[in-house]
Order: structure tokens, then C-alpha cells, then sequence
């Protein structure tokens, strides 16, 4: 009930039209209010939700867009990695080491020096290709053996690519896969220009005398052999465990074939060379390579390679005597390799 009005005393009279415009008008605001706390009103909530939906459609696209250049460069990188070679190692992703580094950035290169040494033939022609150029060239005239080449080899196989730390510094140790069994170990050390030239005496495994022929002889001689030598027999106790050796000479450039053997070489178990030899198989025994190579591993099993100077004894029945061991490998210089 209306209350009556505070000057005349009556009831205050309202037309119900109105009433009823107020109703209206109240009505209509309420709806309104309605439609923008629920979604906005008309063409500003569409043009907000359109928005955000391009949003999130570019940065889907974005995020394929990054997915796509990864998986390219990856792709990328296997093929490089994996050079020329299909027998080749695999080298690890994440950051390249200083080693794969030289590996990643020397290896056709070396495969180029290679292939052209091969192809070069004569030896005034491959001197260009090999490290210590004036001492070797002597050395390569006087050579017999050689590692035959045909121009359908032209693109070789590596099996081996490794790096090994050496007195003389960093080395690239490489073998390639030639026809019918054969291959090349080149192992490359920089001159002093810093070109990777091939040290050709580890290559051809080069003696100062034929391995064969020193053999069959009579008379005293003593030269220098780089050979293979595998245990005759041992003893359990002393400073060293090698009592005797066979020392058998390699060949050149045929995979796991071996030359001519000598009979049984005595040694002291005690004396330097008997505790060098007895060193250098348990290196062996142990999977270690000298100087980390690899290439030793295709030597044949229970093997180490020696840089000796091997006296024969004069006389009719054959006797061999180790004068001095120079390195327990067949780099071209003396180092015995067994440093820890």
C-alpha cells in the first residue's frame, strides 16, 4: 500500500500505462545485461573468438614448421657423417668432438690421397702423397712389394676412420675395403705446412730386407722387420711371461693373410725385450690398440706388431736372435707405443 504524501495527506495516484512502460523498459535492460555477461555483445565476442582461434592455428603451424627443419637437419647430418663409406662407423650425434671434427672435415679428402697415391704408380709420382718426402722416396724405389690397383676402384669403402694421439701428434687412421679381400691402411700425420700426407712404411708394412728371403739364408746379416709375432711359449713367474716368439712376416695389402714364419725366437722372460714383448700381448690380450688404433683389431687373433732389428746366425741350421725392439707398432718412428 502506497504511503500518503507528506504534504496533502493522500494516496499518491500512478497511471498504469505507466507501469507498464517501466516493466517494459526494466525488462529489456535485464535481458540485455543477460546476453553481455554470457558472451558478449554481437560482432565483438565473434571477432574475439575468431582470434583466438587464428592464434592458436598460427602457433600450431609454427610448431610443425621448427618439427620439420629439425628432422631435415638431422637427416642432413647422417649423410655426412656417414662420408663415402657404407661399411663405414656411425658417429654419434650431440656436440662433435675435436676427433670427429677431423674425422667429419679430413675423411674424402683422405680417400682423394688415397685413391690418386694408388693410381700414381711410379714412385716419383706418389712421393707427393706421403710425409718425410726426401727419406721415403729412396725407401720406395728399392721396394718390390706394391698394392695393385685397378681404376673400377676408384670409389673404395672405409672400414676404419679413427684418430689416434701419438708422439708425433694427431693421426688419421683410415683402412678401405679394395676387391677380392684386399685393403689399405693409410694413416696420415700433418707435415709442416699442415697438409695430411700418408706414412707410406706403415702402409706397405716396408723392411729393410726381404722378410722371405732373409729367411732362407746362411750366412750372418741383420736387418730391420716390421713383422707380426705371436707367443711360443710363456712362463708364470719373473718379470716377464714370453719365453719365445714366432715372428711371422705380413702382407701387404691382403686382409688377414700371413708370409713366411720363422722358427721359435728364444728370449730372457726377464730382459728388456722379453718384458716389452710380454707388455705389449697383454695390451693386446686387453683389446687395447697402441695409441687407441683400431686397426690392429684386423690383425689376426693373439698378434702384435713389431719394429725389430732380427739378426740371423750363421750357420746351417736356422737360428734368429731379436736384437732390439723399436716399436710395438709400424708407424714410422721409434717409439715403443706402451705408455699409459
Amino acid at each position: 500500500m502506497p504511503e500518503h504524501c507528506p504534504e496533502c495527506g493522500r494516496h499518491p495516484t500512478v497511471d498504469p500505462s505507466e507501469i507498464a512502460f517501466v516493466q517494459a523498459s526494466g525488462g529489456a535492460r535485464s535481458k540485455s545485461s543477460v546476453r553481455q555477461r554470457e558472451g558478449g555483445s554481437g560482432d565483438g565476442g565473434r571477432s574475439r573468438g575468431g582470434s583466438r582461434r587464428k592464434k592458436e592455428s598460427n602457433g600450431l603451424a609454427v610448431f610443425v614448421g621448427i618439427w620439420v627443419v629439425i628432422l631435415v637437419v638431422l637427416a642432413g647430418a647422417v649423410k655426412f657423417f656417414q662420408g663415402s663409406g657404407q661399411g663405414g662407423q656411425e658417429l654419434g650425434f650431440g656436440i662433435a668432438s675435436d676427433e670427429q671434427q677431423i674425422i667429419a672435415g679430413e675423411l674424402n679428402e683422405c680417400k682423394r690421397k688415397v685413391v690418386e697415391f694408388l693410381e700414381a704408380g711410379a714412385p716419383e709420382r706418389r712421393v707427393e702423397y706421403v710425409i718425410n718426402p726426401v727419406d721415403t722416396l729412396t725407401r720406395m724405389s728399392a721396394w718390390q712389394q706394391d698394392i695393385t690397383f685397378s681404376a673400377s676402384e676408384e670409389n673404395p669403402d672405409y672400414s676404419i676412420a679413427n684418430v689416434i694421439e701419438t708422439p708425433k701428434g694427431k693421426a688419421i687412421e683410415t683402412v678401405w675395403a679394395l676387391t677380392g679381400n684386399r685393403q689399405v691402411e693409410a694413416v696420415f700425420f700433418e707435415d709442416g705446412e699442415g697438409e695430411w700426407k700418408i706414412d707410406w712404411a706403415n702402409m706397405v708394412r716396408y723392411s729393410e730386407l726381404d722378410w722371405s728371403l732373409f729367411l732362407l739364408g746362411t750366412d750372418e746379416e741383420e736387418g730391420e722387420f716390421r713383422l707380426l709375432a705371436r707367443p711360443r711359449s710363456e712362463v708364470s713367474s719373473g718379470e716377464g711371461t714370453i719365453a719365445s716368439v714366432v715372428l711371422i712376416g705380413p702382407r701387404t695389402g691382403l686382409a688377414g693373410e700371413l708370409g713366411a714364419s720363422s722358427p721359435e725366437v728364444v728370449v730372457d722372460p726377464n730382459s728388456r725385450i722379453g718384458r716389452v714383448l710380454s707388455e705389449a700381448f697383454a695390451k693386446r690380450d686387453a683389446g687395447e690398440g697402441i695409441y687407441g688404433s683400431q686397426a690392429s683389431r684386423l690383425d689376426p687373433k693373439g698378434m702384435i706388431r713389431l719394429r725389430a732389428r732380427v739378426m740371423r746366425e750363421a750357420g746351417s741350421e736356422r737360428s734368429f736372435v731379436i736384437r732390439e725392439i723399436l716399436a710395438c707398432h709400424w708407424y714410422d718412428f721409434d717409439d715403443l707405443g706402451l705408455e699409459k
